[in-house]
């Protein structure tokens, strides 16, 4: 019964079809993409979670806005552009240097660190 159950969930449940369709063909196509503005965003939280004595709530409410905005303004890239994707990612990448470049970006543990 068990290996029934295994064999009808992996046909028809999702993770034939999944496999093939998200590491078989989107991660590999995604993944340049991807890691640049990944890098660029945990810089970004990063520096939220320092900057607010380690609170979580801020980095929830700037990750829900991300992905909430993301599908209202058509950031996620398509067949037929990618741009505002690249764009959002571009300006993400900016801001993190700025924030690993600015004296006030660094964390007070690597500010008492250095003295």
């Amino acid at each position: 019964l068990a290996i029934a159950n295994f064999a009808l969930v992996l046909l028809v449940g999702g993770p034939l079809g999944e496999e093939f369709g998200w590491r078989g063909y989107a991660l590999p196509a995604l993944a340049a993409r991807l890691l640049l503005n990944i890098l660029a965003g945990s810089v970004v939280f990063a520096w939220l979670f320092e900057r607010t004595q380690g609170s979580l709530l801020p980095a929830l409410v700037l990750h829900t806005s991300l992905n909430a905005w993301s599908g209202i303004l058509g950031i996620i890239p398509s067949a037929t552009s990618s741009r505002p994707y690249l764009l959002v990612t571009g300006l993400l990448v900016l801001i993190a240097i700025a924030l690993l470049l600015s004296p006030s970006g660094k964390s007070k543990q690597s500010a008492s660190l250095a003295s």
